[in-house]
């Protein structure tokens, strides 16, 4: 049809272009699509206006967001554990360590072994590829794993110092494992699910929602812990723990949809398909970028309570409200960034995006001035308020960039091979950095605590037993004493981690996501219209090839 709005330029059984109303019944005889736009009736070009999509609706993406709510709930309940086990329980802090290192070390191991098996259909034997997929049912069996480790933390059968390192080791190992997993298929599923850089980038804005609510779900509950970490306050906590973490369940119809064509033969050995996408120097360049940017984040993550604590000398339920605060600074200043964010993405553009996000993110290293200068004419905390809100701004691109740059690494390889599709080898490979990030972020921070001579009190422990009115009064006196009592090198070091190693950082993040390789010419190449792997969709490629102006068909 020459006459319409817009058209679709198919090689289908006529060889001509074909309206959309016969697209079902020619899908089959598809080879191609071309990026040749079609021409009206005096030969000139018609505008580009063909796209591809998922064909999903506003409600199913919000399904599948919620896909993440439960996973970063429970790991919130795991990384925020570990500070209430040492401020509040008095568990021995260079255990913890120790603790906290293996934990890592096994977090690390557990992302491209998670990758491999379910890209290898090791559960396609009890859950046909056909109805399943390959990844909805890892997602479905650990999400209700995890969500009962993640209520067992906080009920430890004992309070003694040791037996507590050992009982947080019981549990993380479990939890580790099962966020491996979760992790891994939600990041595979959504570059199955989702075709375009495009696209991705609207569902992101989505998923990002999603990623507040599952925070918020994770460190609420633990705030009211950190406030008084009773036996009545860590059990009502653990019951909510459990609840949220089988929400996500509600993804599991749209993960199913996730049946790309494949060939589970041209994944070959763990070692080998790992040494073969690390080859890949675009690959290794994220990877470097991606390990940076974990380590600072997490450094400010992990090491906020401490920094209230003995920076700030806040403690108890004022401290409580305080990181409450902080988590209202990040929603506010998200769900501001999202909205340029989103409009930038979802559309292509001639710009470097790479370049942009970089810039950005070098925005951030001004942060400790912020802090510092406005620490010298407001009160306490109104500098560290400063600091996250400069922090979340510069660093929210980020989740965008990622993405899309992880996008373009899958595209490629599936390219290059036909019907090789290695999404969760990638998706693990970029898992496994970020917990190398995490790792080493963590080991600095609870280590150097350690050898700065940071030591905490059980304060439950000591004042357990006591009236009512005497356990509150008993409790800010000792959570005070405990704090005055810690040497000035604690405080010095956390100043020095927020002030000078995160920026460091952020800046080396900025550089490497400036100087990302795949742009221009390349990107281009490997344009959505030019994949012909997008066409083995069989039974919803008529859905998949969408006008974004829908044509009037003539005669």
């Amino acid at each position: 049809s020459s006459r319409g709005a817009g058209c679709i330029l198919i090689v289908a059984g006529s060889g001509w272009c074909t309206p959309r109303s016969t697209l079902s019944s020619s899908m089959s005889n598809v080879v191609e699509v071309f990026p040749q736009k079609c021409e009206l009736a005096d030969g000139t070009a018609m505008p580009d206006t063909d796209v591809i999509s998922s064909g999903q609706t506003c409600m199913q993406k919000i399904q599948f967001a919620i896909a993440i709510v439960s996973p970063l709930a429970c790991a919130s309940v795991i990384n925020f554990s570990k500070d209430i086990y040492i401020l509040e329980l008095g568990a021995d802090v260079q255990v913890m360590g120790i603790v906290g290192t293996v934990l890592s070390i096994f977090g690390i191991a557990s992302f491209p072994l998670a990758g491999y098996l379910m890209d290898r259909e090791l559960l396609s034997r009890y859950f046909p590829w056909s109805t399943w997929g390959r990844r909805a049912p890892w997602f479905l069996i650990h999400s209700v794993v995890v969500a009962v480790t993640a209520s067992a933390v906080y009920l430890p059968p004992t309070l003694e110092p040791g037996l507590l390192s050992w009982w947080f080791l019981l549990c993380g190992l479990i939890s580790v494992w099962c966020l491996a997993v979760l992790f891994t298929t939600f990041t595979a599923i959504r570059i199955e699910l989702y075709p375009t850089k495009e696209e991705r980038s609207e569902v992101e804005t989505i998923v990002k929602l999603g990623a507040g609510l599952g925070n918020t779900f994770g460190v609420v509950p633990q705030l009211f812990i950190a406030a008084g970490a009773t036996l009545k306050a860590r059990a009502m906590a653990s019951i909510f723990f459990f609840v949220v973490g089988l929400i996500s369940l509600i993804s599991v119809p749209i993960l199913r949809t996730a049946r790309q064509e494949y060939d589970a033969s041209r994944v070959s050995s763990l070692f080998r398909e790992l040494v073969d996408v690390m080859s890949i120097p675009a690959y290794r360049h994220f990877l470097a970028c991606r390990l940076v940017e974990s380590f600072a984040t997490s450094t400010v993550l992990a090491g906020m309570l401490y920094y209230l604590t003995l920076v700030e000398r806040i403690s108890g339920e004022k401290r409580s409200q305080t990181i409450a605060g902080l988590g209202a600074v990040v929603a506010i200043v998200t769900l501001v960034v999202i909205v340029p964010w989103t409009q930038f993405f979802r559309k292509r553009r001639i710009v470097n995006t790479n370049a942009v996000c970089g810039l950005v993110c070098l925005a951030g290293i001004i942060s400790p001035v912020v802090l510092l200068a406005t620490r010298a004419f407001l009160p306490s905390p109104a500098g560290l308020f400063a600091y996250v809100a400069v922090q979340q701004a510069t660093w929210t691109g980020q989740t965008y960039w990622r993405l899309v740059a992880l996008g373009w690494l899958i595209d490629e390889d599936i390219q290059a091979v036909a019907k090789r599709r290695r999404e969760a080898v990638f998706a693990a490979g970029a898992n496994l950095v970020q917990g190398i990030g995490g790792a080493i972020s963590m080991a600095c921070l609870v280590n150097g605590l350690a050898l700065a001579g940071l030591d905490m009190e059980n304060c439950e422990q000591l004042c357990n037993g006591r009236p009512a009115e005497e356990e509150a009064a008993c409790m800010a006196e000792c959570q005070a004493s405990t704090i005055e009592r810690q040497p000035a090198a604690v405080r010095t070091y956390m100043e020095v981690l927020f002030c000078i190693v995160v920026p460091f950082f952020q800046l080396l993040a900025a550089a490497l996501t400036y100087t990302f390789p795949i742009k221009g010419e390349r990107l281009e190449a490997n344009a959505p219209e030019t994949r012909s792997y997008l066409l083995t969709w069989p039974s919803t490629v008529a859905k998949r090839i969408t006008s974004k102006s829908q044509p009037q068909w003539s005669d």
